[in-house]
């Protein structure tokens, strides 16, 4: 079932044109920096897109802009498919990884994910219960798996990748909202602010 809905949101990105793409892009940061969430947030993480991945692009700059600190994943270098988050700033150096996705070259500082505010997830599709499709490797469920408080989870995407429900494991890690060209989306958690 979550190959098949894996193809289908797949094929409904690769849609998306290139003018489209950057439209999106820059309606989702215009709803983001003045959102509570953004606003509160200091330590973000973040992601850098792949070819049919909602353009983190901007977000990543407005982090930046914004003078707050932007995380970037890294793979473990171990054999449990975990992530850790390393700072980014313009202008460090990037690095493909095994699955020839970048990441920052300088791993040294890594930062708890405890201490991270916010984070925004790639996804392929989203349903209003939380539930997130991604890629299939569980990177992001395990590496989130035993978080408590923070950081918040958005997932980062199109709307048009939002579902009217998705098959859910007991170890998926839900989303807490989603950032699209639409807007933020809260699913689950109150927060103040939201």
């Amino acid at each position: 079932m979550k190959s098949e809905l894996r193809i289908f949101y797949r094929n409904q990105c690769q849609q998306v044109s290139a003018h489209e793409r950057a439209q999106y892009a820059r309606l989702a940061v215009e709803h983001c920096i003045t959102h509570p969430l953004f606003k509160r947030s200091e330590h973000i993480a973040c992601y850098l897109p792949r070819t049919t991945e909602f353009d983190s692009t901007p977000l990543i700059e407005a982090i930046w802009e914004s003078k707050k600190h932007c995380y970037l994943p890294v793979v473990a270098d171990h054999a449990t498919p975990l992530l850790h988050f390393v700072p980014y700033h313009y202008g460090d150096a990037l690095r493909p990884n095994k699955y020839a996705i970048l990441e920052p070259a300088n791993r040294s500082k890594q930062r708890h994910i405890d201490e991270l505010d916010l984070a925004f997830l790639p996804l392929l599709a989203f349903d209003k219960a939380g539930h997130r499709l991604g890629s299939g490797g569980g990177y992001y469920d395990r590496s989130f798996a035993d978080k408590k408080f923070k950081p918040i989870l958005l997932g980062l995407g199109y709307s048009i990748q939002e579902a009217d429900g998705l098959p859910a494991d007991p170890w998926d890690v839900p989303l807490e909202g989603v950032l699209t060209e639409k807007g933020v989306t809260r699913f689950l958690r109150e927060c103040s602010g939201s």
